[in-house]
This record gives C-alpha cells, structure tokens and sequence, in this order.
C-alpha cells in the first residue's frame, strides 16, 4: 500500500501529528522525528491517505519511552520545575529512579514536608510516571523556605539519597527564613543558667550522619576553648536539628564550639567555629566576701535591721562581725556559705564588717596544657597548630615513607625501614622552673625488632637533647636517660610525669595504664625548653604497619601551689535613712516625710514657694494648713465662713477642711488700713472628721476685725 502515514504523540495521545513517510524500499517507511524538548514517551501507529486502513498494534499502538538529552545521569536525582522556586507557586518535582534502589518500582511515593521536615503530608501521595521519571506537583504553603523529600516504593524500600534527603531551597515565600546552623537558647545568655545549643547539619558536612557529637568549650579571662569536655558528648537528634544542654561553669565569658560525627568529618564553621558571649555568669567569690549586699546601700528609716550573708571559701574556726556605727558585734561558725540574720541598724552609715582567718593548702596551677582533641586539630596535625594554652606551635617533620595523623589515642606518627623518621617538636612558652612537672601520656603498638624506635625526649631551646625515654625494637623494658626501667613493653600506654626538683636534678613517674607507679631520679644539665616525640625506623612490608603506629597525649606542665593562712576580711555600709518627719534634707522647714507623701524629692530643691496644684496657695502654706499639694480642690480658705454674734461671746466657724494635727486660732486688728493682727491664741486642734470647727471669741473690749488662721502645734 502506498503512501504510508505516521500518526504520532509526545505527550501520552492528548495530540497527534499525521506525517507522510518516505518509502525506503523493500516494503520499509520512514520518517524521522523531531522530538519536543522533555517528551516523556512517542506513541505512534499508521493508516493509508483515506485512513480507511489502520495498523494499531490491535489497537495498542507503538509507545517507547524517551530520556531527554539533559536528564540527569547515573544515581537517582530530582529535578524540580521551576528549577529555582521564587514564590509560594506550586512546584513540579521529577523524581528519576535511574541506577538507584527504585529503577526497578512500579509504583513510587514521595514522603514530602518542608522547612526541616515540618508538615509531612500523611499518607506519602504517590506519584505519576511521564517516561523516565516519575512526578509530582506541590502546593507551596505560605512561609516555605526549604521543601524537604524522600521516596519510596510502598514497601519498605526508601531512596534518601544516600541519608542526605532532598532538599529544595523556596525564595519570596512569605516572611519565613531558613534557621541559623547554629542557635542557643536563650539567644543572649545572662548568668549561669543552661544554656539549650542546636545544630542543624542542613547543607553542611554532617548532614545524614548517623549521631553528631559537641566539640565546646568556653572562654576564661579572654582564653578561647579552655576547659573542652572529653569525650565529646553526643547530641540528641530532634528532627532535622540536634541539640545539646550546656552548663555554664562560674566564671564563663563565652562558650566555642564545633561539631562532629565521632571520627574524622568536622563542621568547624569554615574555620571559624562558633563563639556566643555569656554574660553575668561571673566566678564565684572566694576567700571571705559579703555578698549580700554585694556593695554598699541607702535602705528606708522603716528597715530596722537587715540578713547579711555571703561566702566563706576555706575560712576555719569562727567569723566575726561587727557594726561601727552600734557598737554591736557578734560571731559564728564558719561556713562556705553564711547569713547572720536581724543585724540592727541604726539611723545613719551602718559600717559593718566580717573577718576571718582563711587557711590555703598547697595545690597544683596548671601552666600549659593540651590534648590532640582540641579543635585547633580539626583540620589534621600540621605544622604550626597551636591548641590548647602555654605551649608554643609544633614543629613537625617527616621523611617520605614516615608521617603523621591524629587518631583516637592523640597524635599519631609511623614510620618505615630504611632510616625512615617521624617527629614532632613542642616549644614551651618558658623554660621549665624548679619544682614544675612535666606530663605526657605515650602509647606505642609494636616495635620492629631490626632497629625499630620511638620514645619523647626534653630538649633546650637549640634543639639538644637533655632527657629521654624510649623502648626500642628487640628490647624487653622502656629505656630512659640513665639506664633502663622495670617497666615492660605495653600497647595500653604509658603516663610519664617528669619534675625538676632543682636546677639540675628530676624526679620521673612511670604509670603503665592499668599497672603500678615506678619512681626514679637522676640529674640533668640545661634549660628544658622543648618537647619531642619520634618514631623511627619501625615498619616492614609485613602488612602489620597500622599496628606500628606510635601515639602521644595529654601534653601538661603543672607547678605547686603554696600553702599558708592569711587574715580576710570584708566590709559593707548600709545607710539608713533617719525618721523622714524629722529630717529636713534641704533645710526649707518642710520634713522629707511630707515631700514623700506627696511625690517630691526632698534630697533636691526646695518646693516651699511653689503652688504644684495652681490652686493660689504655695506648697509651704499647703504644708502648714495640712492640705495636699498636688490637688488643687484641696485647700484651707483662711477665712471666715460663718459667724454668729452674741452679747458675750462671737462664734466663728473656720474650715472646713480643718485637721487635728494643726492648730486654729483667730486674729484681731481695730485698723485695716495699717493692720497688727492679735491671736487670741485659742490654739484649738481641727476636727478629727476634717470638718468646719467653731471657734468662741469673748466679747470684750472694744470692738475689731477678726480673721482665722491655721499654724503648726
């Protein structure tokens, strides 16, 4: 039959394109196709011009699948459309089973959440297959940032990318943002409360590892990652995050941290770990300090007496105390902690004071120390690296079949036949004193029999050798400058303490780990100021090398601390206030008492001659008429409101407001144009009701004016 018409569909037969075919002879038509950019499938069958004659495959059709050219290759991936998502707009995710756990699925889910795996949509929705993928559209809630996702086959088997998950980062969805890598809780630390650390591995080098251990520390008197816990502890997996409970130890200004899985991966924050201030948590007083109050305080005349407590670190016997200002003194045992209760006070600057005696036992001040954990080794042993404090940086050479590595006993070194060295140098920051000790903790594995050696020694600053110990392959006992040891050869380690007990005598301390201490002394010439360990000459092509491998740790210097008994005392003045309605602070005749009433400061200037209440009558007359200064409808009228005469005796009604704590009287004068006013001294108290008060004037002599007044008693 001729023609031959191809009908074919790259999108699953929503549409169809007819297309004329070449005849290639032999009973073969061709056409060749130009396939859309991401056509999943071609479905194709054939009919003649009129298309009264169909081949269908029985009506199946001719479909294959198409892998676009720039689909991704190799293990499973995920493609998202948009590529990129800036909005809160759905996202098409394409998920390609490829060479991974899920090319064989015939059915595939996603179990999808977003921001940290928050919101998993439950049940997993399953997904649709276009092709090679398999896809799915999410509807992006308000306040996504990140779209999170996993796949499985329905039963039981998951592609999660290798525990990495997939993570889509979303932009310009809502006010949301991704969370910090680290955070604390609370966010600016104050005292020496817990402090809540999390860690969210989300991009980072410990994303989808099993546990994530805490590398902190703290900062003391401006000295970074002092005080590391060892091991590190391990955090507790919360989600996407893991966190970690911090105590803060007293005297605590910042804390540094870094994260780890326990081996080799570290997120050290791109070298530049991770610092957050605490502030308040101050170092716990010591010695005999008054911490309540902590410093000198102005109390009320009402506080009679106050609880005065404090700290009594190491002070024996008895603590006494006394207050200068009574004359009133007291003892009592002893304590760390300590509160005298009801001491008196009296009205002035109470001086009062403890002493006592505190006695110091000698004690151990470390100088320098350092530990192959610390975080300046995050990055491997290297030349240069500075960890811990008091030490100057290492020294570190290694000839080309030797070298170097940290490892879980510390500082590891190896090194092969041939002559073949390892070492490493340590500075001190000063020559080590008389009466110092010096640490370390060595742990070798075998040692090659044919000229196999490692061993630390202490050196002066150029570079020669003062001290030593070593075992040496084919011996039965650890050497050391002077002879050999009785302490046999051992894998679990050996703890060396070396003392200069004079300028040019030392003491050492061998403790085998799990074993007895041995002692020995001997003498040495010149200043100790180096470090150094060495492997040399200790492997073979044996295979057995790893178990050659040589360690040192736990780099100390440490000097005594002298005892002795030292007289301490603490001081504190608690000011009490005198009766307020006896104390005129500014000297203008009004008592504080009444400037507190009525909310003035009596310690500033005087408000005698200022009306505060605009009522006409200034605050020094508002005094003496007992009225209140800042209400302008209260006010003594100092006039007269009612009178009532009579042939012996005048009635005069003053007030009200009347008080009983002022006195009322009535003036006389015959001459209102030049007057002298006259009391009659009637002096007679207000109301206790604050009511009008009547006042009787004898009716004799001759005949004046009258007015009322108020004073003081």
């Amino acid at each position: 039959m001729s023609p031959v018409y191809q009908q074919i569909s790259f999108d699953g037969g929503s549409t169809w394109s007819n297309r004329l075919m070449v005849n290639a002879g032999a009973n073969h038509w061709v056409y060749t196709n130009q396939v859309p950019d991401n056509a999943p499938s071609a479905t194709v069958w054939f009919q003649n011009t009129a298309g009264d004659v169909v081949d269908s495959n029985n009506g199946n059709n001719w479909s294959t699948a198409i892998r676009d050219c720039d689909a991704p290759v190799g293990p499973s991936a995920v493609v998202t459309v948009p590529e990129s998502p800036n909005s809160c707009d759905p996202i098409t995710i394409r998920y390609y089973p490829n060479e991974g756990v899920l090319q064989t699925a015939t059915n595939i889910k996603i179990h999808i959440g977003r921001n940290g795996w928050a919101d998993v949509i439950d049940p997993d929705p399953g997904m649709t297959k276009v092709g090679y993928y398999w896809e799915y559209t999410y509807v992006t809630p308000t306040n996504t940032w990140q779209v999170d996702m996993v796949f499985n086959n329905g039963a039981g088997v998951w592609d999660n990318n290798n525990k990495n998950d997939w993570h889509i980062p979303v932009i310009n969805c809502g006010t949301s943002t991704p969370p910090a890598t680290v955070s604390i809780n609370p966010p600016s630390p104050t005292g020496c409360d817990p402090i809540v650390i999390t860690y969210n591995p989300s991009g980072r080098e410990l994303v989808g590892v099993s546990q994530v251990y805490i590398h902190i520390g703290r900062t003391v008197n401006g000295v970074r990652w002092r005080d590391v816990i060892l091991p590190n502890p391990a955090m507790t997996q919360s989600g996407a995050n893991w966190t970690y409970t911090y105590h803060p130890v007293p005297g605590t200004e910042e804390i540094s941290m870094v994260f780890n899985d326990g081996g080799a991966i570290w997120d050290n924050n791109d070298d530049n770990d991770w610092h957050f201030a605490v502030d308040g948590c101050e170092e716990l007083p010591t010695g005999l300090v008054i911490t309540n109050p902590a410093a000198d305080i102005a109390v009320a005349n009402g506080v009679s007496s106050y609880d005065m407590s404090g700290v009594g670190d190491g002070v024996i016997g008895h603590i006494v105390w006394s207050n200068a200002l009574t004359g009133v003194s007291g003892i009592f045992p002893a304590a760390a902690s300590w509160t005298v209760s009801g001491i008196a006070l009296g009205v002035g600057g109470n001086d009062i004071s403890v002493r006592g005696t505190n006695v110091m036992m000698g004690g151990t001040a470390t100088n320098a120390i350092d530990n192959a954990s610390d975080a300046a080794y995050s990055g491997g042993w290297n030349n240069g690296n500075n960890g811990g404090t008091g030490f100057g940086g290492w020294v570190l050479y290694n000839d080309a079949n030797a070298g170097r590595f940290i490892g879980a006993h510390g500082w590891g070194m190896w090194s092969h036949e041939g002559g073949n060295l390892s070492e490493a140098i340590r500075p001190f920051s000063s020559p080590l004193g008389t009466g110092q000790t010096f640490s370390v903790r060595m742990k070798n594995g075998w040692l090659w029999e044919s000229g196999g050696s490692v061993g630390v020694a202490l050196r002066n600053s150029g570079g020669a050798t003062l001290w030593e110990f070593f075992f040496n392959g084919g011996d039965f006992y650890y050497s050391r400058s002077g002879g050999t040891t009785d302490v046999d050869w051992t894998d679990a380690g050996v703890d060396l303490a070396f003392t200069l007990t004079a300028t040019n005598a030392y003491n050492l301390s061998v403790t085998p780990v799990g074993g007895s201490e041995r002692l020995y002394s001997g003498a040495v010439t010149g200043e100790i100021a180096q470090f150094r360990a060495w492997s040399y000459n200790n492997g073979t092509s044996d295979g057995q090398n790893a178990n050659r491998d040589y360690f040192v740790n736990n780099l100390k210097i440490t000097s005594p601390t002298p005892s002795g008994a030292d007289d301490f005392s603490d001081s504190v003045i608690i000011t009490r206030a005198g009766d307020p309605w006896t104390t005129d602070s500014n000297s203008d005749g009004i008592p504080d008492g009444w400037y507190l009433r009525y909310g003035f400061n009596p310690y500033g200037d005087s408000i005698a001659n200022i009306d505060s209440d605009n009522d006409g009558v200034l605050n020094g007359e508002e005094y003496v008429a007992d009225t209140n200064p800042v209400n302008e409808h209260s006010m003594y009228p100092n006039r007269i409101e009612e009178w009532t005469p009579g042939d012996a005796v005048l009635l005069i009604q003053v007030g009200p407001p009347t008080t009983n704590s002022r006195l009322y009287d009535v003036w006389v004068t015959t001459n209102l144009l030049n007057p002298v006013w006259t009391p009659r001294n009637l002096n007679v108290p207000g109301a206790l009701n604050g009511g009008a008060l009547w006042l009787s004037v004898t009716n004799q002599g001759e005949g004046g004016y009258y007015r009322s007044g108020v004073r003081l008693p």
